[in-house]
């Protein structure tokens, strides 16, 4: 009966250093974050949180109470089937909203544009978050756009999105 009571002791103890050391390891990585990025403590276990739903890392920094994408794949251009360029991409999450902009630039010598399209967002593994559909006005010819959406969520964090038109028969989903 004593072997039984020491045996379970000793597991508790390990248990508990398992608990600490995983509790320090945790205090470690906000204490990075806070540290690197000025945050709060609330700020940095939200982020860590992100981190562990949008993949291995975050894409968005905080300024001015908002968080900003920072990704390098939206610095690049997207160019669509239709030869429009989406590009100057700004993703910024605010107050429960996540408000995504882009140029869409027509430079060819004819009138593009007048569709739907997902906007495809992906992790940094890849794999599809969440399509947001969105539509892409009609342009004349050496002319540009806004596009613009929304999500009353934090998808501020993305790492990179595809565009993809929408067929006509499939439009009204």
């Amino acid at each position: 009966m004593k072997k039984i009571i020491k045996v379970l002791i000793i597991i508790n103890i390990i248990f508990a250093l398992l608990i600490f050391i995983k509790l320090a390891k945790q205090k470690k990585n906000y204490e990075y974050i806070i540290s690197d990025y000025n945050m709060t403590l609330d700020e940095a276990k939200y982020e860590l949180e992100r981190e562990i739903e949008f993949g291995e890392k975050s894409y968005a920094e905080f300024a001015d109470g908002k968080r900003i994408n920072v990704s390098e794949e939206f610095k690049k251009d997207i160019v669509l089937q239709d030869e429009l360029k989406v590009k100057d991409f700004h993703i910024e999450y605010s107050d429960g909203f996540t408000l995504i902009q882009a140029t869409v630039a027509n430079e060819s010598s004819e009138e593009k544009g007048g569709y739907y399209a997902y906007l495809n967002l992906f992790n940094d593994q890849n794999e599809k978050i969440l399509p947001l559909k969105v539509y892409i006005n009609v342009i004349e010819p050496n002319s540009q756009t806004v596009l613009s959406t929304g999500i009353n969520a934090d998808i501020s964090s993305v790492y990179k999105c595809e565009i993809e038109k929408i067929e006509e028969e499939n439009a009204d989903e």
